[in-house]
């Protein structure tokens, strides 16, 4: 029977299962110790550190039950070119021996204290790993202050070891501390902008400083740091985009149609998009543009002879005690009802101090028509500029209101003079009064008497 050929140095087969040298150990077992490997040549086994590394312990240590770091700076409170003597404790449940790296980021001068730790300017680490007491471990560096203004961004670092001389099972200290702190300026947060629109990302942490580095900008909350064109500060359109960065996309973008309180918006967002205005309402003092016509608080919109300023109905004198510069608004708004007459049930859409002047004839806005003057409800026959009478007869003169009960001005005492002068009554309401009554008795009588 022929014999086995012996291996003379050939390969093996690679169909030959019993000769794996995993045999059948599981891929993510492969994949963990492969891993476990990398660490350890990324690292260079804890041994390569114990004098300390400038740099995050949590690169490197991990599995272990867990860590904490702790700075206190002496004094707390500095000024420029002080001199801060800053300590670092490292504490955890199975701390044996600890570590730590402490970073100013480039500010002043850190000196170490003792022979337990080095420092390279701006940054310190141990020496060797300290042996813990009570749980935790203490290393102490003294740091001096710039002399210019500055801010300070101090990160410090802490690792609890077991002592194995590996990094694995031991505890990166979490969270890290970070002491941020602004030092003879007042400055502010910076936001990180990459598109140069003026609006910085959320995406990257701000950073406290004097004044803006390369890149930063005071504003924060872009949504898009791709395009310069979105932004807080955008104009939101109607492109399906949320170009102002409020969360809400093509809002308040559709086109409207409409002024003041009638303004509204189209039925959805495109050019072509049905809009419907508002109905106007009275003008009120309200700052407000009620009745729809680009103005606001236009007319005499209050009672009493006050003027509307600020939204607000106020005295004259109040009213340019604010504004010396105020100029009432003496126009007229047809759809106000005004109530400033004298007295009497005013809501003229004239000047004149009194109600809405309803000449049989003529002019609206003429003395004399029939309204409500001085002391209420007067009752004129003669008409106004022009017009004819409601009793029959020709007016008098051809004058403003003469001929009649004029209704005087608000800057015009009411008078009993028989003076003809607009704003003057030509007789008194009671000899008016008796007339009347004396020509329709005289009138009655005539038509018995016809009879």
């Amino acid at each position: 029977m022929p014999q086995p050929r012996p291996y003379r140095g050939r390969r093996f087969p690679l169909a030959t299962p019993h000769l794996s040298l995993l045999g059948a150990t599981p891929l993510r077992s492969i994949l963990g110790i492969a891993a476990a490997l990398a660490v350890l040549a990324t690292c260079d086994i804890a041994s390569a550190r114990r004098n300390g590394y400038f740099g995050n312990c949590a690169q490197c240590h991990m599995g272990g039950p867990g860590a904490q770091v702790s700075v206190m700076m002496t004094p707390d409170q500095f000024n420029l070119g002080d001199t801060v003597r800053i300590a670092v404790t490292v504490s955890g449940s199975a701390i044996n021996v600890g570590g730590f790296y402490l970073t100013t980021a480039g500010k002043g001068v850190l000196t170490p204290v003792g022979g337990d730790s080095r420092s390279s300017g701006t940054q310190a680490t141990h020496t060797i790993p300290k042996n813990a007491s009570g749980g935790s471990v203490t290393f102490e560096v003294v740091w001096k202050a710039p002399s210019d203004p500055f801010a300070l961004h101090l990160s410090a670092y802490g690792v609890a070891a077991n002592g194995s001389n590996t990094p694995l099972g031991d505890s990166a200290a979490m969270p890290i501390v970070n002491i941020d702190r602004l030092v003879g300026c007042t400055g502010a947060m910076y936001f990180r902008d990459f598109d140069g629109d003026g609006y910085g990302t959320s995406l990257v942490p701000p950073i406290l400083e004097c004044s803006a580095p390369a890149g930063y900008v005071d504003k924060g909350g872009d949504c898009s740091e791709e395009d310069p064109a979105i932004n807080p500060g955008a104009v939101e359109t109607c492109n399906n985009v949320d170009d102002d960065c409020d969360g809400e996309i093509d809002d308040n973008a559709a086109p409207t149609c409409g002024v003041g309180l009638c303004r509204r918006y189209a039925e959805y967002c495109s050019a072509t998009a049905p809009c419907f205005p508002g109905t106007p309402s009275p003008e009120a003092c309200n700052g407000l543009d009620d009745d729809c016509d680009g103005k606001v608080d236009q007319g005499s919109l209050c009672m009493g002879g006050l003027v509307c300023q600020g939204a607000e109905c106020k005295t004259l004198d109040a009213a340019l005690a604010s504004d010396p510069t105020f100029v009432p608004d003496e126009g007229t708004d047809p759809t106000t009802v005004s109530m400033s007459g004298m007295g009497g049930m005013a809501g003229s859409n004239s000047s004149n101090a009194g109600g809405p002047v309803v000449s049989a004839g003529g002019s609206p806005s003429g003395v004399g028509g029939l309204g409500a003057g001085a002391g209420g409800g007067a009752t004129s026959l003669s008409a106004g500029t022009g017009g004819t009478p409601i009793g029959g007869t020709p007016s008098v003169s051809n004058a403003a209101g003469s001929g009649g009960m004029a209704v005087p001005s608000a800057s015009a005492a009411p008078s009993a003079s028989c003076s003809f002068a607009v704003g003057r009554a030509p007789i008194s309401l009671a000899v008016f009064a008796g007339f009347s009554l004396l020509f329709f008795a005289l009138r009655t009588r005539q038509r018995r008497d016809h009879r």
